[in-house]
């Protein structure tokens, strides 16, 4: 809701000037995907679509045309420099160095990104739910079921929700109700379509990446079967260890 992070098409220059997939291979070691939205690669319902690319002239073009002039290596409008403060939460070091990476890119189209330092997590989460925040690094972990309404739902601002970025979408609302009501799965397959393209294309949040799940095991371990990304002890009873 804050200018000009308000703009749908000035968040997609700043997701595409990110390199989502460097820093992928970079601090996942290439153990992860570039996301193109919430809904998860390994979720039941598979949706279609691409990840915006990395291209920041292109990021630039639209920031140009949204009025930005680079001055001093910084873009400013109406005589502000675009400036973002971003955090995260204290503990989390991938998330740390994903924060410097980010503003290092950001830096090279012109956008200044102030970092914040860490924050002890109920302080995190209760300034991410005031909607007291320029941008942070987070992460959801689902299990089963993706919840997308407390999540993007208009009805879902805190402090009702967990819409902590305050998107409003009547098309997405009506997408997400008609696939809460799908009697089928080809009509929720449907309905979950019509949502991620949606929100690929306002970009309420820069997907970053999806991270693998591993599991590793003892070579002195025997027939157990790992269940990734499911549970990887699901099996346990199954497995012996050598003398």
């Amino acid at each position: 809701t804050r200018a000009p992070l308000d703009d749908p098409e000035i968040r997609k220059a700043l997701t595409m000037a990110i390199d989502r997939e460097g820093i992928v291979e970079e601090l996942l070691y290439g153990h992860g995907s570039v996301s193109p939205g919430p809904i998860p690669r390994t979720y039941r319902v598979a949706v279609e679509g691409e990840a915006w690319p990395y291209d920041p002239e292109r990021a630039k073009k639209i920031l140009a045309g949204k009025g930005f002039k680079a001055m001093a290596g910084t873009l400013h409008r109406n005589g502000e420099p675009f400036e973002i403060e971003m955090t995260t939460n204290a503990g989390n070091e991938l998330r740390n160095m994903v924060m410097v990476r980010v503003q290092e890119q950001l830096a090279r189209i012109g956008v200044q990104v102030r970092l914040l330092p860490p924050m002890q997590m109920g302080a995190f989460v209760s300034k991410n739910l005031s909607g007291d925040f320029d941008a942070y690094v987070g992460g959801w972990a689902f299990e089963g079921k993706v919840e997308l309404r407390s999540l993007f739902a208009s009805d879902a601002v805190p402090p009702d929700g967990f819409n902590v970025v305050r998107y409003r979408s009547t098309r997405f609302d009506e997408a997400l109700l008609a696939m809460e009501a799908a009697p089928t799965i080809v009509e929720m397959a449907e309905a979950l379509q019509r949502i991620h393209d949606r929100i690929h294309a306002d970009q309420p949040y820069t997907f970053l990446f999806e991270s693998s799940r591993l599991a590793a095991s003892s070579t002195r371990l025997h027939d157990l079967a790992l269940d990734v990304p499911g549970d990887a002890l699901a099996n346990l009873e199954q497995a012996w260890i050598d003398p």
